[in-house]
């Protein structure tokens, strides 16, 4: 859901916008002569709980990463000649 406000009505109504965005709603604010702003929240994880597509260490056990993974690619590569 998302909630269209002027900039003094955002002032005015900030603790209420506040605990609405931390419900899941975006608040637009419209400025005048200037590009609206959007405002929305990001949960952040608990304590504990791994953030969504971190990385984890050896989560494909027996993967590698081959010794020449940074070297160049051969000019063939470019030419389209491999």
């Amino acid at each position: 859901m998302t909630i269209t406000v002027s900039r003094a009505e955002f002032v005015e109504r900030v603790n209420e916008l506040l605990s609405m965005l931390e419900s899941g709603v975006e608040v637009v604010v419209q400025r005048p002569g200037q590009p609206e702003l959007k405002v929305s929240a990001e949960r952040t994880p608990s304590v504990g709980e791994k953030p969504r597509g971190a990385w984890v260490f050896d989560m494909h056990p027996g993967g590698y990463i081959a010794p020449d993974f940074a070297d160049p690619l051969p000019v063939e590569f470019w030419e389209g000649t491999i």
